[in-house]
C-alpha cells in the first residue's frame, strides 16, 4: 500500500499547489477536497508535507507520506466517493459532469471508475438490475434469431452464421458498455465494419464451403446496418439505466 499512498498524496500535492497558484486559500482548498470525499487523515497529511517544504512541488513530491494508507482507509476514501456519486445522480446530474467535478477534487480515474461501477451495478448498493443487462440482451438476441430463423423457414444454423457480424457486434457493444467506461465507448461504432469486413473477405473467399448458398455480399451490408441499429439501441437503453438508476 506504499505506492499507493505516496501516488495518491502527489495527486493531491499536486492539485494543491495548482489551487493555491489560481489565488485560493488553504483552507478553501482543504474543504473542497474533503467536500470531494478525500480522506481527512490523507488531506491533513499532504498540507503538512507542502508546509514543511514551504511548498515547494518539487520537494513534496519526494517526501514519502507518513501514514499508513491502509486497505481501511482506501475503501473509507472509496466509500466517500461512492457517496458523492450517488447523491449527485439522484440530482439529476449525469456521469460526465460528476467524473469531470471528481478529477477536479483530485481522484484517479480508477477510483471514480470503481465508484460509479459499485453505484450503478454493485449488489450493495442496487438491486443488480445493471448487472443484467449483458444476460438480458443476449436472450434478447438469441430471440430475434430463433424468429428470424422461423419466419424465413432456415435453418438456425444458417442463420447463426449469415448473422453472425451482428451476433459478434452485439455482444461486444453488450460487454463494453457494461464496462461503464466511457474511455470505450467510441470502439463500439467500429465493431461492425470489422466483423463485417471479415465476414465478407472469408465469405468470398474460394474453398470456403460454409457459405454455399448465401448471398455474402447483401448478408454483409443487412450486418452493418443491423448492427449499427442495434449498437443505437442499446446505447439508448443504456443511456436510460444510468440516468436513471434503480432506487434502493
Amino acid at each position: 500500500m506504499d505506492d499507493i499512498s505516496h501516488f495518491m498524496k502527489n495527486e493531491l500535492v499536486k492539485y494543491i499547489k495548482q489551487e493555491l497558484n489560481k489565488g485560493n486559500s488553504l483552507d478553501s482548498i482543504k474543504m473542497s477536497l474533503l467536500k470531494g470525499g478525500h480522506h481527512t487523515d490523507l488531506v491533513n497529511e499532504t498540507i503538512r508535507i507542502l508546509r514543511n517544504n514551504n511548498f515547494d512541488l518539487t520537494s513534496a513530491l519526494k517526501e514519502r507520506i507518513k501514514i499508513q494508507l491502509t486497505g481501511v482507509l482506501y475503501h473509507d476514501i472509496l466509500n466517500s466517493v461512492i457517496r458523492y456519486v450517488e447523491f449527485h445522480i439522484e440530482q439529476g446530474r449525469s456521469l460526465a459532469q460528476i467524473e469531470k467535478t471528481l478529477f477536479k477534487y483530485g481522484h484517479t480515474r480508477e477510483t471514480v471508475n470503481t465508484a460509479i461501477n459499485e453505484v450503478l451495478f454493485g449488489s450493495k448498493k442496487h438491486d443488480g438490475k445493471g448487472g443484467y443487462f449483458l444476460p438480458a440482451s443476449i436472450i434478447a438476441l438469441s430471440v430475434f434469431i430463433f424468429w428470424i430463423a422461423y419466419s424465413a423457414e432456415e435453418s438456425l444454423a444458417n442463420v447463426i452464421l449469415g448473422l453472425f457480424p451482428l451476433i459478434l457486434s452485439f455482444i461486444f457493444t453488450g460487454i463494453i458498455l457494461e464496462k461503464a467506461d466511457s474511455r470505450y465507448k467510441n470502439m463500439i461504432w467500429i465493431i461492425p465494419f470489422v466483423a463485417s469486413g471479415i465476414f465478407y473477405v472469408i465469405g468470398i473467399s474460394s474453398g470456403i464451403g460454409l457459405f454455399g448458398g448465401l448471398n455474402v455480399e447483401k448478408l454483409t451490408i443487412l450486418n452493418i446496418l443491423f448492427s449499427l441499429f442495434s449498437i443505437a439501441i442499446l446505447t439508448l437503453i443504456k443511456n436510460m439505466v444510468l440516468t436513471h438508476p434503480t432506487n434502493k
